[in-house]
């Protein structure tokens, strides 16, 4: 058994400090090892919130687009739902986003000016289908549908429905919301930080 002689007053003042001194160091360890384990355990759940509330606000996106038209000529797919890719980098847990036009149907090139027909002209420009060029087109550049169904022997006297916006824009900007400071995935931050500090720190 390990013993101290204190002489005097001056030797225990000193040992007393050394204690303490020694005592808050490794409590101060503790907590930076606790906040980087809770830090580790915040980096993976902020990177699958970010994941899945990306994809939430472009399906919204997708949806408002779809539900201002209802197509009375074609049938609609539903592909620009699948359009969208979403993927983390396991060892950084950084999401990134793109859009694959090979998961949209169809994925052929309008004619006018080689843009793609759903990826150009209904994603990036707002159109509800409809063709910018053909035989007797009224306004080559511009949608039109052709009447009647099932037969579109000639084409409608107005352009295409079109959406008041670019549905790509719009969702850029509503995904751009969500990392702005006070933004959802700040709020989700602070509290997986917080909750998991605590529950790490409570282990110590």
């Amino acid at each position: 058994m390990s013993t101290y002689t204190v002489n005097n007053a001056g030797d225990a003042v000193d040992l007393m400090r050394s204690f303490l001194e020694e005592f808050a160091n490794e409590e101060k360890r503790k907590t930076e090892r606790a906040v980087t384990r809770a830090l580790k355990r915040v980096d993976r759940d902020i990177a699958k919130y970010q994941r899945d509330e990306i994809q939430r606000v472009y399906k919204e996106t997708i949806k408002r687009f779809y539900d201002e038209y209802t197509p009375n000529i074609y049938q609609r797919t539903g592909s620009l739902y699948n359009l969208m890719s979403v993927t983390e980098d396991t060892e950084t847990n950084i999401v990134a986003w793109d859009y694959d036009e090979k998961k949209m149907t169809p994925t052929r090139k309008n004619k006018a000016g080689g843009r793609e027909y759903l990826m150009d002209i209904v994603f990036g420009e707002g159109w509800h289908g409809g063709a910018d060029k053909g035989p007797g087109h009224r306004n080559p550049g511009v949608p039109y549908y052709r009447q009647p169904p099932p037969y579109y022997r000639h084409w409608d006297r107005y352009p295409a429905a079109r959406y008041p916006g670019s549905p790509y824009q719009i969702a850029e900007e509503a995904i751009r919301k969500l990392d702005e400071p006070g933004g959802p995935f700040w709020v989700e931050f602070e509290r997986l930080a917080n909750q998991y500090i605590a529950e790490e720190l409570s282990k110590t």
